[in-house]
């Protein structure tokens, strides 16, 4: 049988998670996975290589997002994880990206929602919200005001309804820490009693055991503590990317601990949302389907192609001032022409040409014969360039192309660090 984690932050968490999306996503395939989520705090940053991950590994890919929950201007009172739905054509990311937006408007520089802005986002039926180990309910569990607890888990309930699930999370840490047994035996007993479902999720910060050490680093860094201040941080080096058995372990944990046969609903509820939140990556999130926005998106009120060749013709006496017009011409000519016929392929649309009659290199709307289609790159990189390169002759008839150019991406790779923690079984850890 196997597991979907559906709280999982990478290394694009910034100071919180340790292990990067391809490193997530190989873990997983190695465990039997089916599928796998991303839910890095405050944005969609390591998206896109999860995606990327989970396809090159045959995984369907989930995404979310872990938000402060606001209930003052500039304070958080907890955090929770909003996950987009899965097949909608595109619906379920849409809402989850205009949640994050809204996040990062609130005051104060913490980007967060409040309990009203979350029950509105989630009233589409295209975002599941779980409330679990870091969320206002827990927070008061950890206090002791269970009676607190159980009447915030309530005020979820009227707000999202049935969009809502509560977070089973335990690291079988030391009672009164977080994560610990007790707390998630209770969250499960409260969420029975109120008639809610509940999901199994191990808050996944790294791939395996041994980025522990270096996620306690993480915490140090962002809370500017000392280590020997963060056992409310991290209790324990429980926070990996789990087997299914680990987790099916822990859930019968969980239901020894609260004497009742929840291990199977438990399990079964959390595949459910997993299923829920499985992206078609081409229907849900258009991959590697190009998207040319509306001109009125872009404050343009005439055709795009006639805006851009203007543009670039105004700006290349400035920027080429030493090279020869005619050869300048002519290669704006060919760059021009192939973004004009990729981009109107139904047409037959002919390329820009400048006009003589426009001051300078002035631009008009004047249709000229197509240059042939040898090779293409930006007009925007043409026109920013300090020189031609040296293949073009400015005493040529034609240009004779050069290979294009490649442009590389560069990606934060995870420092690395001096790991020692071993693995410990759930068992172990619980009597330890």
């Amino acid at each position: 049988m196997s597991f979907t984690h559906l709280n999982v932050a990478s290394s694009y968490s910034a100071h919180y998670g340790v292990s990067t999306p391809p490193q997530l996503a190989a873990a997983a395939h190695a465990m039997g996975a089916e599928a796998l989520a991303l839910t890095d705090r405050d944005g969609l940053y390591g998206a896109v290589k999860h995606v990327a991950a989970c396809m090159e590994h045959g995984l369907q890919p989930l995404l979310g997002v872990n938000l402060a929950l606001l209930d003052t201007p500039g304070h958080a009172a907890g955090r929770v994880i909003l996950l987009a739905r899965g097949p909608s054509n595109g619906a379920g990311y849409a809402a989850l990206c205009r949640s994050i937006s809204q996040a990062h408007q609130a005051p104060r520089g913490i980007p967060g929602l409040t309990r009203r802005q979350l029950a509105h986002r989630v009233a589409s039926g295209n975002l599941m919200l779980l409330v679990g180990g870091e969320s206002d309910v827990a927070r008061a569990l950890a206090r002791g005001q269970y009676a607190k607890a159980r009447a915030l888990l309530a005020d979820w309930k009227k707000l999202a309804g049935p969009m809502l699930r509560v977070e089973i999370t335990t690291h079988l840490s030391t009672p009164g820490s977080r994560y610990n047994l007790g707390e998630a035996g209770r969250m499960l007993r409260y969420a029975e009693e109120l008639g809610l479902k509940a999901v199994l999720s191990n808050a996944v910060r790294y791939a395996d055991p041994d980025g522990a050490v270096t996620a306690d680093l993480l915490d140090s860094a962002r809370t500017l503590n000392s280590l020997s201040e963060m056992d409310s941080c991290q209790p324990n080096g429980q926070g990996w990317l789990k087997s299914p058995q680990e987790m099916r372990q822990l859930a019968s944990e969980i239901a020894r601990a609260t004497e009742r046969g929840w291990m199977r609903k438990l399990l079964r509820e959390t595949e459910a949302v997993a299923s829920f939140a499985a992206l078609d990556p081409a229907g849900d999130l258009g991959w590697k389907k190009p998207v040319i926005p509306e001109a009125s998106v872009l404050g343009l009120h005439r055709p795009a192609m006639q805006e851009l060749t203007e543009r670039v013709y105004a700006a290349v006496p400035q920027l080429l001032s030493n090279e020869k017009k005619h050869t300048v011409e002519q290669r704006l000519s060919l760059e021009l022409g192939v973004i004009n016929r990729l981009t109107s392929p139904a047409t037959s649309s002919p390329s820009p040409k400048p006009s003589s009659s426009s001051p300078g290199w002035g631009c008009a709307w004047r249709p000229a014969a197509p240059a042939p289609p040898r090779w293409s790159t930006t007009c925007w990189a043409s026109a920013r360039s300090t020189r031609w390169p040296t293949t073009w002759s400015s005493n040529a008839s034609s240009p004779t192309p050069a290979p294009p150019c490649r442009t590389s991406t560069s990606t934060w790779n995870q420092p690395a660090a001096t790991r020692s923690t071993a693995r410990s079984s759930p068992a172990s850890a619980k009597n330890a």
